[in-house]
């Protein structure tokens, strides 16, 4: 394991335990991530290099305990030996992400804050979660029958962002608004000199059009104006060029299965 991935596995760990309502830690290599929701997401079950599947056993048991569906999220390297037992509970796959790191050397290059049309703007809403929130409503597609479902998703995420605020954890919320409407955003987590990126997301109306780029510029930039050395994240495979070319490099794969 070298110390990008560690790093990762930090910054992954301090994210998730901020907003869940519970974390179980099995052993070094698995961890467990309960929310209040009784819906896989936000539940999970990571299976890190060197898990074993007694420790996957244990945590499952967790779940089952709690009637809980839950999300498994496997590291590449140890998928293999994890495969019969995906397949004998029937788990769904939920497709790949990837682990990525930028390098110090690639952040020092965002020294400044990115331009911005006059008509755009970007702020930090830690005190209007609802106005970061907005945009994920329609950021991430789901069927007709499920939009009032997704909306009380993301009523339950601002409360689980509200908690790591209340925890003191050092998260911003950024929000690029055009015409004064909330279009794009993004969470940047701070610990000590590392950064961790996560819900980067455009409302459906306004995607195409490098909102997402310019969001991610500006929190390098606040990245930079706190002393980061590093900052990482988790991209879906959709993401993955856009990160590319803004100087992040990839470290390793996840494969996501769902446990309903």
């Amino acid at each position: 394991m070298n110390n990008n991935e560690i790093l990762f596995y930090q910054q992954e760990r301090h994210f998730w335990s901020a907003i869940c309502l519970d974390t179980v830690y099995i052993d070094s290599h698995t961890v467990a991530y309960f929310s209040e929701l009784p819906l896989p997401i936000f539940n999970f079950i990571y299976l890190h290099q060197g898990a074993s599947i007694t420790s996957f056993e244990k945590a499952e048991r967790l779940f089952k305990q709690q009637a809980k569906p839950y999300v498994l999220v496997v590291h590449e390297r140890v998928l293999h030996q994890f495969e019969s037992e995906i397949t004998r509970r029937g788990l769904i796959v939920d497709g790949e992400s990837t682990a990525m790191v930028l390098p110090q050397k690639a952040l020092s290059q965002y020294s400044t804050a990115p331009q911005l049309e006059t008509n755009y703007q970007i702020k930090l809403c830690n005190e209007q979660l609802s106005d970061w929130a907005q945009p994920l409503v329609t950021a991430f597609p789901v069927d007709a029958d499920e939009e009032e479902e997704n909306s009380s998703v993301i009523d339950e995420y601002i409360r689980f962002h509200q908690r790591a605020l209340d925890k003191q954890t050092c998260m911003m919320h950024f929000v690029l608004y055009a015409e004064q409407q909330p279009v794009s955003i993004l969470t940047l987590t701070l610990d000590n000199k590392t950064a961790r990126l996560d819900d980067i997301g455009t409302d459906i109306q306004f995607q195409g059009k490098g909102f997402a780029t310019l969001l991610i510029k500006h929190a390098l930039y606040i990245c930079n104006q706190h002393g980061v050395e590093q900052c990482v994240l988790e991209a879906s495979s959709d993401g993955l060029s856009i990160y590319q070319k803004l100087g992040f490099e990839a470290i390793f794969n996840y494969h996501s299965f769902i446990a309903e």
